[in-house]
């Protein structure tokens, strides 16, 4: 039996909005963002670039963050100022060495090589990740496995 997620009514939102506003008052965001991944997709003003970013820091986003962002941290500094521009051109003529030294857990060189190609594929036919998948929801067509499908497809 599927149990319906329970929804937050607007009389209950208004009331809870207070305190999580203070809650969000008292946090210190810098520090919290900088132990997220979602901080290194943020360092790019072009939106190409932060997508591609995103996706890797993501895709590695398993485990303690202070092993896995310097990991996301040197990917990034490898592909240059835009990775969306560097995905493009690797998946041209992909290298599975140039990721040569960045292992996390069981990631290797080649399985970064392969997401890199495979983003820079996608991107190319279908102008950028968010287009991708805003169409495969699209397909989907709502209901309550539609976010599901879409990112199983994706």
């Amino acid at each position: 039996m599927t149990r319906r997620p329970r929804t937050l009514s607007p009389a209950r939102a208004a009331a809870l909005r207070p305190l999580l506003d203070a809650l969000d008052a008292a946090l210190d965001r810098r520090a919290r963002l900088a132990a997220d991944p979602v901080e290194l997709p943020r360092r790019y003003a072009d939106p190409a670039d932060a997508e591609v970013a995103a996706l890797f820091a993501a895709s590695l986003a398993y485990g303690r963050a202070d092993v896995f962002k310097p990991v996301v941290e040197r990917v990034l500094a490898a592909m240059g100022p835009s990775p969306a521009a560097f995905v493009r051109e690797f998946a041209r003529s992909p290298d599975p060495s140039f990721f040569a030294g960045a292992v996390y857990r069981f990631n290797r060189p080649p399985d970064l090589a392969a997401l890199a190609a495979a983003v820079g594929d996608l991107r190319a036919r279908h102008g950028s990740l968010g287009a991708r998948f805003a169409a495969l929801l699209r397909a989907s067509r709502g209901g309550d496995g539609a976010l599901r499908d879409a990112l199983a497809r994706f």
